[in-house]
């Protein structure tokens, strides 16, 4: 279940009593309405009090806001991880970059298609959730086989040559310093460039958040460019990590970032694009999408 404001969660869970609740994380998201992840926290523990009666948590172990608020919870507690012991941990991790991850658990062996850690901590909650229900290992792994990324979430493109890395759906501190290290770790031929737009709903301290993000940039990453008002600060970040001038550029929209982008994509880049949705850096894909598709049919352009 996803909230902004406190009592919307206790208004869902309330009306469905659902038999199991599974929680991700907890971080600095939708911080605007609440003022600390403390009390974002407060908030997600409605779910925990809205449980049937002798219903079934699921727990992200290294999740230490998760842990906070599930203590004193009375009922079936199933734990997952990757960096503290739980019920659900992988072991034999091997990170593919952008063609996933490959890892065994309990025995079983997955080759998960999605790219990153994030990724990873999504399936690993899937499996408890599923096993805590009693679906079966073989369902399980037919179910890994078959994931796809939804749309904007983390779907690769390619592009004249390049790759295009789609995050643009939503964006959050957290989030981000996730996609920076899947763009770091990531095989590329050419450069490695970071489209990042402003992260909203980060309330007094969102320039703050942004200046963390830029200071946490990897400095593998060959360009960064920042889009809208507030990631100037990601670049003022940047600049103090050691980000030369030559390796950052700001645009005010989505629109003329695209124009830039079109002409500054080599062959062999790779291009991660993310932003909270009201940026509207889909638009920057859907842009880059239709002119190429204009170019691969224009007359006299095809060999």
């Amino acid at each position: 279940m996803g909230m902004n404001h406190k009592g919307e969660i206790a208004t869902l869970a309330g009306l469905t009593r659902p038999d199991v609740g599974v929680y991700t994380n907890i971080g600095p998201v939708h911080i605007e309405f609440f003022g600390t992840i403390e009390k974002i926290g407060e908030a997600k523990r409605e779910l925990l009090e809205n449980l049937a009666p002798n219903g079934t948590v699921v727990l992200n172990v290294d999740n230490e806001y998760v842990m906070n608020i599930s203590r004193g919870f009375e009922g079936r507690k199933i734990t997952y991880g990757i960096d503290h012991p739980a019920d659900f941990r992988p072991t034999h991790i091997v990170e593919r970059g952008l063609f996933g991850t490959r890892f065994t658990l309990q025995g079983h062996m997955f080759d998960l298609s999605l790219p990153g850690r994030h990724n990873l901590e999504n399936l690993l909650a899937a499996i408890a959730t599923a096993r805590s229900i009693g679906i079966s290992w073989e369902g399980i792994e037919r179910g890994v086989r078959e994931v796809k990324p939804a749309y904007h979430r983390g779907v690769v493109i390619p592009w004249r040559g390049a790759r295009l890395y789609d995050d643009t759906y939503n964006s959050n501190p957290y989030a981000l310093s996730r996609a920076f290290a899947l763009l770091e770790q990531a095989d590329v031929q050419g450069r490695r460039i970071a489209v990042i737009g402003d992260m909203l709903e980060l309330g007094d301290r969102e320039l703050e958040y942004h200046r963390e993000a830029g200071r946490g940039i990897p400095n593998d990453i060959d360009v960064v460019i920042a889009v809208g008002k507030r990631s100037k600060a990601l670049l003022e970040g940047a600049r103090q990590a050691g980000f030369s001038d030559q390796r950052l550029h700001h645009f005010d929209d989505a629109e003329s970032a695209a124009a830039f982008l079109e002409s500054f994509i080599e062959p062999g880049d790779l291009v991660l694009i993310k932003a909270s949705r009201g940026i509207a850096l889909d638009r920057m894909i859907d842009r880059l999408t239709t002119r190429q598709l204009t170019t691969d049919n224009a007359p006299g352009e095809r060999h």
